[in-house]
């Protein structure tokens, strides 16, 4: 009996997905506000975004606030979500993330970047969730092979990966 239970909680640690514990090192604040699209994303809690932006400041208090505007698939106007993230005392590519419309604090970690900052991938340290981005509303095909290349060997789900059309009017 003792063998079988030795096997099957070894099987259980076996299937277990381990928590992500990397960041991107040597993360540059500055260099990451502004303006972002969302390529692609593995839909958090069966939300499909279609297009969107954010656009990320830093505030006085060291906090980075955000403005997040997309359309839904389902919805065809335009909605916006502000909030702020916390950087993590000690490691500045980790963040809380909190929705001023949500008492929910979600992690924020900056998975990869690229040297000049215009693309990149962020998630959770559980993998529930993967966005791709971009400085520009596309990333080509080099570029987005090499985040889905990272996503895999992270073991993120890439086959729930939804690439988001941005061609859906202006922003304003």
């Amino acid at each position: 009996m003792k063998p079988l239970i030795f096997f099957i909680g070894l099987l259980a640690v076996a299937t277990c997905q381990m928590p992500l514990q990397d960041s991107v090192s040597d993360f540059d604040v500055d260099k990451f506000l502004e303006h972002w699209y969302g390529i692609a994303t593995i839909p958090y809690l069966g939300l499909e975004i279609g297009c969107n932006q954010a656009n990320f400041t830093l505030k006085e208090d060291g906090s980075i606030g955000f403005v997040f505007t997309y359309k839904t698939k389902l919805d065809a106007s335009f909605k916006t979500t502000k909030g702020v993230l916390i950087a993590d005392t000690k490691n500045s590519s980790k963040f809380k993330m909190k929705y001023d419309s949500m008492y929910q604090v979600f992690d924020f970690w900056v998975l990869k970047i690229d040297d000049n900052y215009t693309y990149g991938a962020f998630g959770d340290r559980w993998r529930s969730y993967l966005w791709f981005i971009s400085r520009s509303s596309t990333l080509d095909k080099e570029h987005y092979q090499d985040l889905l290349d990272y996503a895999t060997k992270a073991k993120f789900a890439v086959e729930s990966l939804v690439k988001v059309d941005q061609n859906c009017g202006s922003f304003e």
